[in-house]
């Protein structure tokens, strides 16, 4: 699955408005919903675990908001997640593709910003701009007012504690047995435990279960840690649209 697709880049503008760049999958991506769907919840783990009032989020997106498309429902429940909006329908001149590509005689309206519903009121004017340009993609310009933070920003960071899991999904399993047997084949067995009940000391016998214990967990951790993907629990969430339909 090819994530090198997406090029993010967030910054906080005084801790309380993110802005985020993307350049989202396209279409001829291998397994393009899936990555797609992989994109959107990354980026939404990433903005839940920032301060912020506002998101004004930007850049090719590969989906036109006219046309529909595959992803369609993937990027509801995305503007769902972060009470985002779309602002294509306040283009100054909404006829003007965003991308054009003279070989292959395409054109459409793919680029866009979407922005935190708070700030559609502070949009002042958005705009393709049709001039000599190197790229396929022509500039987008949007001229917003940014809101005063508020006092009580603090406030509405979410206290929740948000988990993170092993995707066993997206895991390397061949070098997840290949690093196992390396880790288990180094523990020492306590063999002191094969003696006889009487044989051994209760606190001594604790001790060497309680050692042989830590030891295979730490081994399969480490593990993991080289070959299994995390992800939080609204990462996964974020997905159990998409992977209802498989």
């Amino acid at each position: 699955m090819n994530l090198c697709h997406l090029l993010q880049q967030a910054v906080n503008f005084s801790s309380y408005t993110i802005f985020l760049d993307v350049y989202l999958p396209c279409s001829s991506v291998s397994h393009y919903v899936d990555v797609y769907c992989d994109t959107l919840a990354s980026i939404v783990a990433s903005v839940n675990d920032c301060l912020f009032q506002s998101v004004v989020f930007g850049g090719d997106l590969n989906f036109d908001f006219n046309a529909g498309g595959a992803v369609s429902g993937l990027l509801d429940e995305f503007m769902d997640h972060l009470s985002l909006v779309p602002t294509y329908a306040r283009l100054l001149d909404p006829c003007v593709p965003s991308y054009r590509h003279a070989t292959l005689q395409a054109s459409s309206l793919i680029d866009h910003f979407l922005v935190s519903k708070a700030l559609m009121d502070d949009i002042h004017c958005i705009e393709i701009v049709d001039g000599s340009n190197m790229s396929d993609h022509l500039p987008v310009v949007m001229l917003l007012s940014l809101p005063q933070p508020s006092m009580d920003s603090e406030s509405k960071k979410s206290s929740k504690v948000d988990f993170q899991r092993l995707r066993w999904d997206k895991a390397d399993l061949a070098g997840f047995y290949s690093m196992t047997y390396q880790y288990l084949s180094d523990i020492c067995v306590p063999v002191a435990l094969c003696k006889g009940v009487n044989d051994i000391d209760y606190v001594v016998a604790t001790q060497y279960i309680n050692t042989f214990y830590c030891n295979i967990f730490d081994a399969l951790s480490c593990a993991a840690a080289y070959t299994v993907p995390l992800a939080k629990a609204s990462f996964l969430n974020f997905g159990g649209m998409q992977n209802a339909r498989h």
